[in-house]
């Protein structure tokens, strides 16, 4: 969308860490403002991080902070993964003049090659919704499964061993359940966009 300005000025909004990208766009709301940022540092001596996605609105009476989703792996004594997936998604689906926001991101302390917890979530001015679950691993000898239910309760056991069956899937869509279909359809093309991760 046109009206959508990336890396707007952030002087005089307050937001902890290291700014991963931020946007600005006007809406019945007034001035807009993203910013999605991820802060490193050590807790009780080890390695831990934080995201942050701020939403800020700015009108006449100031700015205010309208949501904050946040969401943290601390004290990892491995690697941790933590980062923003694919690209934010700012929309107005129901074409009400009030911007729906989405992002899709990662979380995981690991040592070695497992699932990592993701997650996909929407706010708008009426509340958050989401999609939590895990990625899918895919090896560089394996192609990404076809046909694949990435709704959990909706999926079939394949007789596999039970973990397999949380791969690449989320939970429900039971946050979606009293708002327009076209905010899941939504929700779920961004977690098919960012579910597989490739290991090569």
């Amino acid at each position: 969308d046109s009206s959508i300005q990336k890396n707007p000025d952030l002087t005089g909004m307050d937001f902890k860490g290291t700014v991963v990208e931020s946007f600005s766009w006007v809406d019945e709301q007034g001035e807009n403002f993203l910013i999605n940022s991820i802060l490193e540092m050590e807790v009780d001596k080890l390695p831990s991080a934080y995201l942050f996605s701020y939403h800020y609105i700015k009108n006449d009476t100031g700015l205010v902070l309208m949501r904050l989703v946040q969401d943290k792996v601390e004290s990892c004594d491995f690697d941790i993964s933590l980062d923003f997936l694919g690209e934010t998604s700012i929309t107005d689906l129901n074409e009400d003049n009030f911007a729906e926001v989405a992002i899709a991101y990662r979380l995981q302390c690991r040592s070695d090659v497992s699932e990592c917890e993701m997650k996909v979530i929407m706010h708008d001015q009426n509340g958050k919704y989401g999609l939590r679950g895990f990625q899918y691993i895919v090896f560089s000898d394996q192609s990404e499964p076809k046909n694949y239910e990435f709704d959990l309760s909706k999926a079939e056991g394949d007789g596999e061993p039970e973990w397999l069956d949380f791969r690449g899937r989320y939970n429900n869509a039971d946050d979606f359940e009293s708002v327009p279909s076209s905010f899941l359809e939504l929700a779920e093309s961004l977690w098919i966009a960012n579910v597989f991760e490739r290991f090569d």
